[in-house]
């Protein structure tokens, strides 16, 4: 009689603030509220609107960039990367079926895999790479000062009507 009782109870899941928050943007994305290509808010604001901690919605950014879900560019903001709904419903399933001795792992994986990349790569290298590096690096420049301009310039323009 005691176990088909105890056949009866649901296993109590519980639910870290970072998964409701990574759920929370995967529907946003799902209905097409937030789209690729689009900046999340701050971080503060979200800490607040959600009433949690800053450092649980870094960690769900951290989680979703980890997986390519979203891009943290400093001082410009996390933007919702160019993937297709499913690629996105597949990946966030997967990090919220995760638990956090797992991530880490996979993050410390992940970072031996890439230096051990970059190292290859260094050292395979021809003149071609380089220049088309250089190139690359070159044309990043262009837009990071025409992007500094352009933020200078609405500065000045804002201060003018102050």
């Amino acid at each position: 009689m005691e176990n088909t009782v105890l056949d009866n109870f649901e296993q109590i899941v519980y639910t870290k603030p970072s998964d409701i928050i990574i759920n929370q943007i995967k529907n946003l994305i799902e209905t097409g509220q937030l789209k690729p290509g689009e900046k999340l808010p701050a971080e503060r604001k979200l800490s607040e609107k959600l009433s949690v901690s800053r450092s649980a919605v870094r960690d769900a950014i951290k989680k979703l960039e980890f997986y390519g879900i979203v891009r943290t560019h400093p001082q410009s903001g996390t933007i919702v990367a160019g993937l297709g709904i499913s690629a996105l419903q597949g990946l966030i399933s997967e990090i919220l079926n995760m638990d956090s001795k797992d991530f880490k792992s996979l993050v410390e994986t992940r970072i031996i895999l890439e230096r051990n990349s970059a190292a290859m790569a260094a050292e395979r290298r021809t003149e071609e790479n380089i220049l088309k590096i250089r190139n690359a690096l070159d044309k990043y420049k262009v837009r990071v000062l025409k992007n500094i301009n352009t933020a200078n310039q609405k500065l000045i323009n804002h201060q003018i009507y102050i």
